[in-house]
């Protein structure tokens, strides 16, 4: 097409000049060239640059203290001992049970969402019963119905273990239960009614009960199998062992001995080696409980001129006041996370030591009941007294036909010289300082049976009896001992002799 009309303008031109005549030529005047004006380039614009905010380094997050968790405890501040959580740190106190009863032992479920606690709401003994509420204090409900206290959860929070008294026939002399988480089934675990078992915490693995029990004539650690068999002695101390309490991890138990003087926080290895004492300070310090860590152990003490609670570090260190008040806070309870109990972290508890052989008594001949003036009874105790070994004796004076009027003393030595104890004591026991009557006294062959009151002041009076039979030695070998009181529990080995 534009060849085509390139080609028709050719051809109109050709037309024009063939048919018109031929001018006198005249210059053409210039049409001047218009002036260009310049035009800038336009500039390509530049893309804008999207503003990219630099990356923040992440901050890590704080690991919480001791792991996280509230503590629940027991104070006084509103007038009578009721249950509180707070914060680790000590803030956020918050007071849970309003009641004028007496609430104590705080406990919090394996998930944090409750709290067990004991209450006594008429003041007197062997009332107690154990209640649970939410963590905020709501819906407190009684669980038991028989007297008992001190519940501890079971890791998997369907069982409790706790003190009872329950069908007992020593009342206030407790016993190791376990009950059900809604209160029934209570199940007894430890079977000695003269003696007492108290303060149980279950294992975080839920395999093992410990527990302190006054069997061997003072206050000892035990650990047990959770089902109540294979107890055994972790602290086998002279001293008073109490309030013990599993590390998360289940290698360590933390407890209170006053074996250094007074009351302070101890640890050990979960088999009883290893003891090590973390507080040092003149006042009493109670009732240590671990973070959900383990770092950390709360604990109660008295060195701020009342009962706060402190924490420390699970080494002893940096030790902490956490509560600040006049009134009395005790009894504190961490809440835990997690319940991990490293493999075979509890490993058996050594065999207890062979007690050694009592002493030889000296032997005298036997005389006819007619002939009896006095009747000289030592007690041998290897579990207390300074180095270990001390001797009780009794003296006990013919009165009359039918008995025997007597005197006590006592020796507590560093070797098993039962001459020298003797000799240390007999001298007191004198016929015008009686302070024991003879209820009966027979010897018949080479039976004894003798039952005697003992008045050990305050109005308070103690009745013992023992039987036996005489030996070739003309010892008189006790079989049986009973007491109306513990106080024989200290006792073990006895012999008499007469003269």
């Amino acid at each position: 097409m534009k060849n085509q009309i390139v080609l028709i303008l050719v051809l109109s031109a050709m037309l024009v000049a063939c048919a018109a005549p031929t001018p006198t030529p005249v210059p053409p005047t210039a049409t001047p060239l218009p002036t260009a004006t310049a035009v800038p380039p336009t500039a390509t614009p530049a893309p804008t640059a999207t503003r990219v905010p630099p990356t923040a380094t992440p901050v890590p997050t704080a690991t919480p203290f001791g792991g996280g968790g509230k503590i629940a405890f027991m104070s006084d501040k509103d007038g009578a001992p009721n249950i509180y959580t707070m914060n680790a740190d000590g803030t956020s106190i918050v007071q849970l049970t309003k009641t004028q009863a007496v609430n104590v032992f705080p406990f919090w479920s394996p998930d944090g969402k409750r709290i067990a606690f004991s209450v006594n709401a008429t003041n007197q003994p062997f009332q107690w019963r154990v209640f649970v509420m939410n963590a905020d204090g709501s819906d407190a409900k009684a669980v038991t119905n028989f007297s008992s206290a001190a519940a501890h959860w079971s890791p998997d929070g369907k069982q409790f273990v706790m003190n009872s008294d329950r069908d007992l026939p020593t009342p206030d002399v407790p016993e190791v239960f376990v009950v059900n988480a809604d209160g029934t089934n209570p199940t007894r675990l430890t079977n000695l009614p003269a003696n007492a078992d108290a303060q149980p915490k279950w294992s975080p693995d839920g395999k093992k009960i410990v527990f302190f029990t006054n069997r061997d004539g003072n206050n000892e650690v035990y650990l047990m199998d959770a089902d109540g068999k294979n107890p055994a002695n972790l602290t086998r101390h002279p001293a008073s062992d109490s309030s013990p309490r599993f590390s998360p991890d289940c290698r360590k138990i933390a407890f209170v001995s006053n074996r250094d003087g007074n009351s302070e926080v101890y640890v050990m290895d979960s088999n009883g080696a290893n003891v090590k004492r973390l507080t040092n300070d003149p006042a009493s310090d109670n009732y240590p409980a671990w973070s959900p860590d383990g770092t950390k152990i709360v604990f109660s003490s008295r060195r701020s001129g009342n009962s706060d609670l402190f924490i420390m570090n699970a080494d002893g260190a940096n030790v902490v006041q956490v509560t600040k008040t006049p009134e009395f806070e005790d009894m504190p309870d961490w809440q835990q996370s997690t319940f991990v109990c490293a493999p075979d972290a509890i490993a058996a508890p050594p065999p207890p030591p062979t007690p050694a052989a009592p002493p030889p008594l000296p032997t005298r001949a036997l005389p006819t009941p007619a002939a009896i003036t006095f009747l000289d009874c030592v007690f041998f105790n290897e579990t207390s007294g300074s180095g270990g070994k001390s001797f009780l004796f009794f003296r006990f004076f013919k009165d009359d036909a039918a008995g025997l009027s007597g005197t006590a003393g006592m020796s507590s030595l560093g070797s098993p010289d039962v001459e020298r104890a003797w000799n240390t004591v007999r001298d007191s026991m004198v016929p015008g300082n009686p302070n024991m009557k003879i209820g009966k006294y027979t010897l018949k062959g080479n039976e004894v049976a003798i039952l005697f009151e003992n008045d050990v002041g305050g109005g308070q009076k103690v009745t013992v009896s023992f039987s036996g039979q005489v030996d070739k030695d003309r010892m008189i070998l006790i079989q049986r001992i009973s007491s109306s009181n513990q106080i024989t529990t200290l006792i073990f080995l006895p012999g008499c002799f007469l003269h």
